[in-house]
């Protein structure tokens, strides 16, 4: 048998499709939470806009550039308003609290019998991952719930109470279906179906059993890893799909008396949508744009999905037809919102002016679901009802093969019914064994992955150790060249400073010149030395350092020709003074300039040779 099976995305309505005597009117439950501003915000310097006291949620205005004009404001009521902007405020609200306010909850309502869905709205980079999935160090809804769950059933399990957890993971990227859990090639999207028993599921989507939370926790984050993200101006890490994690609990009950077995079967789905967006602020543009204008769509559709059931709700005309085929997402919701499950919806916002206008449309939203409600019934006894209700149906549809009159439809739902059928049959410990093969699977994957990387880790490593061994050497040769550089230009600089001791004015001027060069020459290798400690920059530091020092000895020839035309000058002047009396000096000091000029000349030439 496959290791892959059917997730049905509501659990049966009844053993014969209708209520139970424990059917329960719910209104859907609204939270908002309020974030805290992030970096880009805080950057802007933006003005806070939303306040919460209590269940009110307040949302003012912006302030006008002159500041006069008087601000307007909304108040809502919720049933839950979380302030999580200001962790040093005393109304602060942490994962922990809002988990015990809404997450537990719904946990207690799934222990009943009853389905349960939480889901999380709001527009992108407003903290619905972050409330469903929170950190390693900070966990959400998500982890501390199925945490919460497998103590309960380490806690209840006796003799005669038994449990059995099952989880799926899917993605609605682009309105098509993709298993978060599914490992190796052929990731492609899936059928989404409607069974009559059943209720709304997609086609082919992995649903493995689990005894423990690490093995949850394995596959919660072996799903986020293969979700869609990508970075936009409003998100580093937007996520660019619908997320709907379900756990299916099944609680047996042994009564030795009756000699039967008393089962209730709840769905838990936990959902976290993407956030709605404007290009004009995220940036989009390509495969980014087309993700977001999907994405906004869906959720257009979910709140029309919202408002047509508020109106039937109030018992309004023309509200009989809910459009939840219009999209992926409330086709799959269809049994959380208005039918058979207590939902939780958490509309998160920011609290910052730049976002008031998407703040207030969430804020309406989620004014609006709270008008919806839901019939939700303990699910009892519904293993025998499936079971029974596919082999009604596998018997009409042999019957038509028999009269030759089945179409395509009606064989692709035979042969989808026979595989539910043996899913169903299915015993536990083989849905164990099958789940256990899928996280060695996992284990494999994951294995092969690391082994990947250590390999391109060693190339790494080994590719640096050749660059640093290339670059000291590099490094030891500069250092000889600076060294050599270094006592040339003191040699020189002390041959001129002696030369300026009997130079004329000229002579003096043009040492000092030098001096000065070599002074600068001695700071640039200094830092020279401190920039070739950067391995990569290196060689380019080096070429700069060289073709500095080519031109500072171009402008020490430059001054040499300096010292040449003051050679020139001295002897124009000896040439003028031939008849004064002062000649035998001047002959003498031409001839003393003459050899500290070839002296200097042959430095010169020994400095340009290196």
């Amino acid at each position: 048998m496959s290791s892959r099976s059917a997730s049905a995305a509501g659990t049966p309505r009844s053993a014969a499709g209708t209520p139970s005597k424990k059917c329960e009117s719910s209104s859907v439950v609204v939270a908002v939470r309020c974030r805290p501003f992030n970096r880009r915000e805080t950057g802007m310097g933006t003005e806070l806009v939303v306040h919460m006291d209590g269940h009110a949620t307040k949302i003012e205005s912006p302030t006008t550039v002159d500041g006069e004009e008087p601000r307007e404001s909304r108040i809502f009521t919720f049933d839950h308003s979380f302030w999580s902007h200001d962790v040093d405020d005393p109304s602060f609200h942490s994962q922990q609290h809002v988990y015990d306010a809404i997450g537990r909850n719904a946990l207690d309502n799934a222990l009943q019998g009853y389905n349960a869905c939480i889901f999380a709205y709001g527009q992108t980079g407003s903290g619905k991952t972050y409330t469903m999935m929170g950190t390693p160090d900070d966990p959400g809804i998500v982890r501390r719930l199925c945490c919460d769950l497998f103590n309960h059933v380490k806690e209840k399990t006796t003799a005669i109470m038994s449990f059995s957890v099952e989880v799926s993971y899917l993605e609605l990227y682009n309105e098509q279906a993709f298993d978060l859990l599914k490992t190796g090639p052929g990731r492609g999207p899936l059928r989404r179906r409607n069974h009559k028993t059943m209720g709304p599921y997609v086609e082919g989507l992995s649903k493995f059993a689990v005894a423990d939370f690490a093995s949850v926790l394995e596959f919660v984050e072996s799903g986020n890893s293969m979700r869609t993200t990508a970075s936009t101006a409003m998100n580093n890490a937007s996520s660019r799909s619908h997320a709907i994690f379900c756990l299916v609990v099944k609680q047996a009950t042994r009564h030795p008396k009756k000699k039967r077995v008393m089962e209730k079967v709840s769905k838990i789905s936990l959902v976290d949508l993407a956030g709605s967006e404007r290009q004009s602020k995220t940036g989009a543009s390509g495969a980014r744009l087309k993700e977001g204008s999907t994405i906004n769509k869906s959720l257009t559709t979910l709140g029309m999905v919202i408002a047509a059931l508020a109106d039937k709700s109030q018992g309004k005309k023309g509200a009989e037809h809910v459009p939840y085929r219009d999209s992926a997402l409330t086709f799959l919701l269809k049994e959380s919102l208005g039918g058979n499950s207590k939902t939780v919806m958490i509309a998160t916002v920011s609290p910052a002016a730049d976002n008031y206008d998407e703040s207030m449309s969430t804020l309406r939203y989620a004014d609006r679901a709270k008008q919806i409600v839901n019939k939700a019934f303990v699910n009892e006894d519904t293993t025998a009802a499936i079971i029974r209700g596919l082999m009604e149906e596998l018997q009409v549809l042999k019957s038509a093969v028999g009269t030759a009159s089945m179409t395509q439809d009606e064989a692709d739902t035979l042969r989808e019914n026979e595989r539910l059928l043996r899913e169903e049959q299915q015993t536990w410990e083989e849905k164990l064994k099958t789940t256990e093969t899928e996280l060695q699977a996992h284990i494999e994957s994951a294995e092969r992955e690391a082994n990947e990387l250590r390999v391109e880790v060693n190339t790494l490593q080994r590719l640096r150790s050749n660059t640093m061994s290339a670059a000291e050497t590099q490094l030891s040769e500069l250092n000889r060249r600076l060294e050599e550089e270094k006592n040339q230009r003191q040699q020189l600089q002390d041959s001129l400073a002696g030369h300026s001791t009997r130079a004329t004015p000229g002579d003096v001027r043009a040492a000092e010149f030098h001096a000065e060069h070599a002074r600068r020459s001695r700071g640039e290798c200094k830092a020279l030395r401190s920039l070739v400690d950067a391995e990569r920059a290196m060689t380019a530091t080096v070429k700069a350092e060289l073709q500095q020092t080519k031109s500072q000895l171009q402008s020490m020839s430059e001054d040499y020709d300096l010292l040449l035309s003051e050679k020139t000058r001295v002897e124009d002047a000896f040439m003028a003074a031939r008849e004064d009396s002062t000649i035998t000096d001047l002959h003498s000091q031409l001839l003393s300039t003459k050899e500290r000029l070839a002296k200097t000349t042959k430095e010169l030439s020994t400095l340009r040779l290196t």
